[in-house]
């Protein structure tokens, strides 16, 4: 027997668990064609009519007076999340399960069904231990996959598991679309009327291919039986996979710590003998009568230095919530690569700047700004830690970018040679009224939103032009100027309009 599951809704009711207070309804968001549109919601925004596609606003417009909280998707953290269901659910109900599209899980759980007393206690276990995760599942059993899926997701939930045999009786009712055929294909059905799988299946088989394709009787046949269809089993590439059970399960923290640190020597001693390092480690602790709880940290760069990750997992399972006792600890490392040799530097031999390896580290140790980027993200998350790279624009606003610290290459841009500059750059320029001896300077006088000072000394002008390609007379002339505190600021006078402002200052 084939099982589907279908979570229409696990991104955001993921998050949402996460907040305090809960929001009404939850919505993630992507960036496409200029605007953000909804890339996921929660069930409460589906049964106010949210869907896929719709522009925010619109998604806004349909929970008026309800509180929403919008995020940005992100979808290979999302992918990494269902494997690791997938794996979770391997170890429970089925050896065989296979990831479904980014939200669902297909299982061939022939053979597993006596475990739960029959199909229907194995599907109501299944249901309970989803839920227990805060995410709500749709389940349809079948003997082929096609039929599985279409029930899991058009069916109604008394009519969800498909004895063998009846699978046209219990097809027939659902929409094409429960056939996985594309969207073309169910608007050239609908124009001639065909709306229902029974519809179709009326139909003389003969006349199908020439108008509609080979692809079509192919999913027929395959919802039907008369077409093999295997579920391959899901795993993540060159993953390394250890466990330790717990006899009669623990509830102390230090016992738990203890077979984490120990099986975490496991994995580094196994990259050390591949000569690789991992990006990424998830840890699970499956909790006698509970759902199991997950840790995982990602790292900078492909790392093995077992003190370095026992440092980045250790705060997360001491969060752990232990509840009945955990049974059993599993360490799985992905993201796997080679590293690569790095030639140690003789002594009194210059360095290259562009070797990162100053401290002559082995291959896989993290140097100081590895360690502080990795406990950074760990503790504010990835997303928040970023780091500047190097812009060719002489506009000091334009000169830099701020990316995420993994995708920044220090050496992509040569820096543009300048004259000095602060070391606070303001995000926008500072209205400033200023005395001078002439309009284009030198200062005598500053006053802005900080204060009103004398200038003791002014350095300058130095002019800057915007870019060629920029339809912009924005060109300025750029003053350093000491105040009477000693502190060093940073003016700018605009030449076609004559105004000042101040950009910055020295710390």
């Amino acid at each position: 027997m084939m099982v589907s599951v279908y979570l229409p809704w696990w991104r955001a009711e993921r998050l949402a668990r996460r907040l305090r207070p809960r929001p009404d309804a939850v919505l993630l968001a992507r960036a496409e064609r200029g605007q953000r549109i909804v890339a996921g919601m929660c069930g409460a925004a589906f049964k106010a009519g949210v869907r896929h596609g719709l522009s925010i606003a619109h998604a806004r417009a349909l929970l008026a007076g309800r509180s929403v909280h919008i995020a940005d998707e992100d979808a290979p953290a999302d992918a990494r999340r269902l494997v690791a269901m997938a794996q979770w659910a391997s170890r429970r109900w089925s050896p065989i399960v296979s990831v479904d599209g980014t939200d669902g899980l297909l299982l061939n759980v022939a053979g597993c069904e006596h475990l739960f007393a029959g199909l229907d206690g194995l599907v109501r276990d299944m249901e309970r231990a989803v839920r227990a995760l805060c995410v709500t599942p749709f389940i349809g059993a079948a003997r082929t996959i096609g039929a599985a899926w279409a029930m899991a997701r058009f069916a109604p939930r008394e009519l969800r598991l498909v004895p063998s045999g009846r699978e046209r009786e219990a097809l027939s009712p659902l929409p094409v679309a429960a056939l996985r055929i594309d969207d073309d294909i169910v608007g050239a059905l609908a124009e001639v009327g065909i709306e229902r799988i029974g519809q179709l299946l009326e139909l003389p088989r003969s006349s199908l291919p020439a108008r509609y394709g080979d692809d079509l009787l192919l999913r027929i046949d395959q919802a039907m039986g008369h077409a093999i269809e295997m579920v391959d089993r899901t795993r993540e590439r060159n993953d390394l996979l250890v466990s330790h059970e717990i006899p009669g399960g623990t509830t102390r923290l230090e016992s738990i710590e203890a077979v984490t640190k120990r099986l975490l020597t496991h994995v580094v001693d196994s990259l050390l003998r591949m000569e690789s390092g991992l990006r990424r480690l998830y840890a699970t602790f499956d909790r006698m009568g509970g759902a199991p709880e997950l840790c995982e940290i990602e790292v900078s760069r492909p790392s093995r230095d077992p003190r370095h990750l026992w440092m980045l997992i250790h705060p997360k399972i001491e969060r752990v919530h232990m509840g009945f006792g955990v049974e059993r600890v599993t360490l799985r490392a992905a993201g796997i690569s080679r590293l690569a040799h790095t030639q140690a530097s003789l002594p009194g031999a210059s360095k290259d700047p562009r070797n990162t390896n100053h401290n002559d580290e082995e291959p896989g140790d993290e140097g100081p700004m590895g360690v502080l980027i990795d406990t950074l993200a760990s503790r504010l998350g990835r997303e928040h830690v970023q780091r500047a790279q190097l812009v060719p624009s002489h506009r000091p606003e334009r000169a830099f970018r701020l990316l995420p610290v993994e995708r920044v290459e220090p050496w992509a841009c040569e820096a543009i040679p300048v004259g000095p500059r602060p070391s606070e750059l303001f995000v926008e320029p500072e209205p400033a009224q200023v005395v001078a001896l002439r309009p284009d300077g030198p200062v005598m006088r500053v006053a802005w939103s900080a204060g009103n000072s004398s200038i003791l000394c002014c350095i300058g002008p130095e002019r800057i032009g915007p870019e060629w390609w920029r339809d912009s007379d924005d060109t300025r002339d750029y003053f350093r100027v000491q105040a009477e505190s000693g502190g060093w600021l940073w003016l700018f006078r605009t030449l076609h309009a004559g105004m000042w402002f101040v950009h910055g200052r020295w710390s």
